[in-house]
């Protein structure tokens, strides 16, 4: 390697979430291949060597080729090889076998399992995401049919092309962990532009509909409001699509198609303050009402059950709080 190509392979990475159950990839780097028309295919393709990477030094070395993509997406190998071979042309990846101080095998074995295969840039930038082993490999009899296969070979589309659909799917749901923060947001930022609004029920002139004696819990009747998508949404995680029209449209098709996969649980909440107002950036959530999770016992108490029209929560001292339902990445793999 020249100078300039050495320097595509250097960048700050955390080591210790590299190992384990995480992953890493660059995002501004898939961003890249999506603004240069990469296929869904080549972009997947990407995402599983990388999840059969082994660091050495400032070089992330795959043991994973097409038989490996093939088996974790779906698709077939020829495409998987044509899905290669345009990475390999954009030099998003390098063919180990061509590069000098590659060693041969990586681990303690000897076999075709162990051969380094391709080499993949780190790149430079903040925007790394550590995505879960489970979304490649899935989890128990999941396995046979991990999430990247249900992406590839699952979605439907009525609005246009499905290799549309799998790319939107693929750089939503990027953008989406991008903007996962469990700790301060309980999911997906809601501040990033997609969010539902809850509404107090009937007229309501500030009086408590009902108090818990002894307590300082009151009881509300509310319900549930739309969804909102914002261009804003749109336009970061699809901004590989001209047209502003269409990409809204694109964004929304990805979403919904991400979660009839079950990539994605809607998750009701309290914030002290309405967090997408432009003045009050700084809201805080205060608790999570509920999470929909779809898979849960037919016992758990559920918020919303066979969609009425109104439901009874609390709120607990914050009478004005706002109720926000934003969104959460499915772990169930």
């Amino acid at each position: 390697m020249n100078k300039k190509e050495e320097s595509k392979f250097t960048g700050q990475l955390n080591q210790s979430k590299n190992k384990g159950e995480f992953f890493c990839i660059n995002y501004a780097m898939v961003c890249s291949m999506a603004k240069e028309n990469a296929s869904p295919e080549a972009i997947m393709a990407y995402i599983v060597l990388a999840r059969g990477c082994n660091r050495r030094n400032d070089l992330l070395i795959s043991t994973w080729g097409a038989e490996g993509i093939t088996k974790k997406t779906g698709m077939s190998y020829r495409t998987a090889q044509k899905a290669l071979g345009w990475l390999s042309s954009k030099e998003y990846i390098y063919n180990a076998q061509n590069m000098a101080n590659i060693p041969g095998n990586l681990g303690k074995g000897s076999g075709k399992h162990h051969s380094a295969r391709w080499v993949l840039p780190i790149g430079s930038g903040e925007h790394f995401i550590y995505l879960a082993n489970a979304m490649i490999d899935g989890i128990g009899n999941g396995k046979n049919n991990p999430p990247f296969a249900r992406i590839y070979g699952e979605a439907f589309s009525r609005t246009g092309p499905m290799s549309e659909l799998r790319l939107d799917s693929i750089m939503v749901l990027l953008h989406l962990y991008l903007n996962h923060d469990l700790a301060d947001c309980g999911g997906i930022d809601p501040r990033i532009g997609v969010y539902r609004e809850w509404a107090l029920e009937g007229a309501y002139d500030g009086r408590t509909i009902s108090t818990l004696n002894e307590s300082s819990i009151s009881y509300y009747e509310i319900r549930r409001g739309k969804r909102i998508i914002s261009n804003c949404i749109a336009d970061a995680a699809l901004n590989y699509v001209l047209d502003s029209r269409r990409r809204i449209e694109r964004f929304k098709a990805a979403f919904t198609n991400l979660e009839k996969l079950n990539f994605l649980y809607e998750v009701t909440q309290i914030w002290d303050c309405d967090p997408n107002d432009i003045d009050k950036q700084n809201a805080v959530l205060l608790y999570t009402l509920y999470v929909h999770n779809r898979h849960a016992r037919n016992y758990d108490p559920k918020l919303l059950k066979n969609n009425p029209p109104a439901l009874n929560s609390h709120d607990f001292s914050h009478s004005r709080s706002p109720v926000r339902s934003s969104s959460a990445l499915s772990w169930t793999f």
